[in-house]
């Protein structure tokens, strides 16, 4: 059996991938120490308004996902 990696078929497909892996950049540590500073943003620290961006963009790219996997199992 031969193994290997899996890669995207479609465009939608590499589009997916590339949202994934731009939001798990998001919450490395390089990014996270260029944004946790002093400055407020609406209020609230800097690095809480960041964490609260990070989940709602993951919630939005599985979103996306789960309407792509729903229409390709509909043809």
């Amino acid at each position: 059996m031969k193994r290997g990696v899996v890669l995207p078929a479609t465009a939608v497909g590499w589009s997916l991938l590339l949202a994934f892996l731009g939001t798990l950049i998001l919450g490395v540590w390089p990014v996270i120490g260029w944004v946790n500073q002093q400055p407020m943003w609406w209020g609230l620290p800097a690095i809480l308004v960041w964490s609260y961006g990070i989940v709602l963009v993951s919630c939005l790219v599985m979103a996306w996902a789960n309407r792509v996997v729903e229409q390709d199992d509909d043809q």
